[in-house]
């Protein structure tokens, strides 16, 4: 079984038992939370300091509090996970770990918004959202195979309310709350369709626990209820979007 790095992800892994521990959920809810590891398969999302692949390398001011360099990652340097990971870096987890542990997925939102920028149309890129959900279930039924039965698959979020999508596509018709509508609607169906997939994996594999777990309603709810998570701050998309693409540039 090929090696995987053990407690890379030990951020991650603190939100995620926390979560395991404390919700009100049937399946997890339980006094004890018994996974001695998690492995996490996801995008700059859930791993952070990782690189959107959308993007294009990153320049200064990324990495530049301890590399003093660009490093092409979406951080100033090294994070926490990095020396946590250093630390564990000649540790092979037990084998048994493996099928004890929980896996977690947080994959779709790259390849839609990819897919935006691929100057394809909006149902263009809908018309993608099968084959992205059956290789992905496919990935899924591989590392079941492996021995993992514990699965948290999160959904794509409000795509449609990224400042990039906004600022690229200011024509785009806009919701009561400003994110671009026909983008949410993407995102919509691509849940929609992760979600059913998900349903006949349940099926299909009895031993297994896969949970689904929704990102876009509370993503979304900041957007419709700002005041309700603090003091809204005024910003304007474009101007952080052109920082970004500055930024990029300026090597």
């Amino acid at each position: 079984m090929a090696r995987i790095e053990f407690l890379r992800h030990m951020t991650l892994v603190s939100l995620i038992v926390l979560i395991l521990c404390t919700t009100a959920s049937p399946i997890f809810a339980s006094k004890n939370c018994d996974f001695p590891a998690i492995f996490n398969f996801g995008a700059s999302n859930s791993d952070t300091g990782g690189l959107d692949a959308a993007f294009a390398a990153l320049s200064l001011p990324y990495g530049e509090t301890y590399f003093h360099r660009s490093t092409g990652r979406f951080s100033d340097g090294r994070i926490i996970i990095d020396f946590i990971g250093g630390v564990f870096a000649t540790l092979i987890p037990k084998e048994d770990y493996f099928f004890k542990a929980l896996y977690t997925f947080d994959v779709g939102q790259n390849d839609l918004t990819a897919g935006f920028f691929g100057n394809v149309t909006i149902q263009q890129v809908k018309a993608t959202v099968p084959d992205i959900i059956n290789n992905f279930i496919e990935n899924i039924k591989s590392i079941y195979n492996l021995g993992a039965r514990s699965f948290w698959i999160h959904n794509a979020g409000p795509i449609g309310c990224l400042p990039v999508i906004l600022a690229n596509f200011p024509s785009a018709a806009k919701d009561s709350y400003g994110c671009a509508k026909q983008y949410n609607e993407v995102s919509q169906y691509f849940n929609l369709k992760l979600k059913e997939a998900l349903a006949q994996l349940r099926g299909n594999h009895p031993l297994a626990t896969i949970t689904y777990v929704d990102i876009y309603s509370p993503k979304y709810s900041l957007f419709q209820n700002p005041k309700k998570y603090g003091e809204p701050t005024k910003y304007d998309p474009t101007f952080m979007v052109v920082y970004v693409w500055i930024s990029i540039g300026s090597d």
